[in-house]
């Protein structure tokens, strides 16, 4: 018994923790969307530990289908396959909930009768969710290279379970069919994420929502067929785990050269036909040629047809003095010659040697004497330590998979921003996000800070080297926004100013508002 309630309670916390991740990582890491979760977790104590026990008869099979579903949409993440928030926030709560309220529930209906043994209970319970949340807020990150407690959340749930619940006696003479019958759903879970996402990116050249697609029905199948057997589905499980550590790389059709994850979220840098990729998260953050003539040009969002490399690249604009907020390969910092100067402000301190290391662009820059200056923590507090007026440029660049820094797009945020600014100074921001319109958030906040803001976008297919991109420019100076209208092809925001959105400030924030 003692076992059960350990597990149960650990694997409740570590699927709230799992979920969280999940969440944030690829949406925004604010209070709003620390709390649902938090919210369902409390909620099933609220149901399963009342005076009378509200657990429905479908709950226990609703375990299996929150788990297979949950395991499609991280299948679909590892293949970058983007679901909109509207959908993946209200069924990742679901899958929460019905989770939790198995655990919860089998843990209160495990309460010992005996009131001399309620202090063993309730100290069990402490216990396995001190284990639970330290597994996968501290071990994780040091031992796995992918969101891999997902997963593992599942699979400690399904244990938990099996320890909980009286074993049917069929379960107890399982013969020589059930041992078949767990080796091929075995197999079908494997092939489901490794061979199949192959197989079919080769076939179509397709990356994201054909394979996910191909892959997603036989995986959900499998898991559906071993859900009578709490055996064969914890085979499953274990075997997704295993399998889904390639997924990604065997779906890219390229060499893995390397996988590395912090309390920041997971990099990943690959080679493809004669380029080398950045993604950190499910977001690509630039590449490069391997070789040739190109090798040291920019490419991605900061090719020199994008908003960004047209400023950096043009001379006499006077953008000597350039600070950075977010590093990624470094393909910026190649702009310019011995009278360029950078500061670069990262918070992750691994990107740093990952970009030295694999990538080439800071060697490139200080082959042409570009002086290079490097601070690691977060940008906007560090700002604050720059002298005034010190730079001619801040470009901002600091997303990750959609997960956006809110206070660093505050009313309070700009004010320090063009407090480093020369009085002409240029605030440049990348916004180009799969989730989130960032653009009138941008421009009610330029308002309220009586700036002028404008956009410019490079759509995809103009070059081979340039993706599709979204960038913000922000200034004090109306003559520097009309330059930039006029002869530069940026344009003012579409969105009309009644219809624009609460400026965001340091105690006030709209993220759901600025869902697409």
């Amino acid at each position: 018994k003692v076992a059960a309630w350990f597990l149960l309670s650990a694997s409740g916390c570590a699927a709230l923790l799992a979920t969280t991740n999940v969440i944030t990582f690829d949406v925004a890491s604010v209070p709003l969307l620390w709390v649902a979760p938090l919210a369902a977790y409390l909620m099933t104590f609220v149901l399963t530990f009342k005076r009378k026990l509200w657990f429905p008869r479908w709950m226990p099979q609703g375990f299996y289908w929150a788990a297979s579903l949950g395991i499609v949409l991280l299948l679909a993440s590892e293949l970058r396959l983007s679901v909109p928030v509207w959908v993946l926030l209200p069924v990742q709560l679901a899958i929460l909930f019905v989770v939790c309220m198995n655990c919860h529930g089998n843990l209160a209906m495990g309460k010992p009768s005996q009131p001399t043994q309620l202090t063993t209970y309730y100290v069990t319970i402490a216990a396995g969710g001190l284990a639970g949340s330290m597994v996968v807020t501290w071990v994780v990150p040091l031992l796995s290279q992918w969101l891999i407690e997902y997963c593992g959340a599942f699979l400690l749930s399904a244990v938990a379970l099996a320890f909980a619940r009286a074993r049917n006696a069929d379960e107890n003479t399982q013969g020589r069919m059930s041992k078949w019958s767990v080796l091929l759903c075995v197999a079908i879970a494997f092939a489901s994420v490794t061979v199949v996402p192959w197989a079919v990116s080769r076939v179509s050249g397709e990356v994201d929502s054909l394979p996910f697609v191909v892959a997603a029905v036989p995986l959900m199948l499998a898991l559906r067929w071993a859900s009578d057997r709490p055996v064969r589905f914890a085979a499953a499980l274990v075997t997704v785990i295993i399998g889904m550590h390639w997924t990604q790389d065997l779906a890219v059709g390229g060499r893995m050269v390397e996988r590395t994850r912090n309390y920041y979220g997971v990099y990943r840098v690959y080679d493809k036909d004669g380029q080398r990729y950045l993604q950190h998260g499910t977001t690509l953050h630039g590449r490069q040629h391997l070789s040739g003539p190109l090798k040291n040009d920019p490419l991605s969002y900061y090719h020199r047809l994008t908003p960004v490399g047209e400023l950096l690249g043009q001379e006499g604009l006077g953008l000597d003095s350039v600070a950075m907020i977010g590093l990624g390969t470094g393909a910026l910092l190649t702009y310019g010659d011995a009278s360029r100067s950078y500061t670069v402000y990262e918070l992750d301190p691994d990107n740093l040697p990952i970009a030295e290391k694999y990538f080439g662009y800071i060697a490139a820059a200080r082959d042409k004497g570009i002086q290079l200056k490097f601070v690691f923590g977060d940008g906007r507090v560090f700002l604050r330590r720059a002298e005034a007026s010190e730079y001619d440029m801040l470009i901002l660049d600091a997303f990750n998979s959609g997960s956006i820094p809110i206070h660093l797009l505050t009313v309070q945020a700009f004010e320090d921003y063009f407090r480093v600014l020369r009085p002409d100074g240029l605030l440049v921001l990348h916004i180009s996000n799969k989730i989130l319109d960032l653009e009138p958030v941008i421009e009610s906040v330029a308002n309220a800070a009586g700036l002028y803001s404008c956009t410019k976008i490079l759509e995809s297919g103009v070059h081979p080297d340039a993706d599709h991109t979204v960038w913000m420019a922000v200034c004090r100076d109306k003559a520097w926004a009309a330059r930039l209208r006029s002869s530069m092809g940026w344009r003012r925001s579409q969105t009309a100013r009644s219809e624009l959105p609460k400026a965001w400030t340091d105690q006030y924030s709209n993220i759901l508002g600025s869902i697409l």
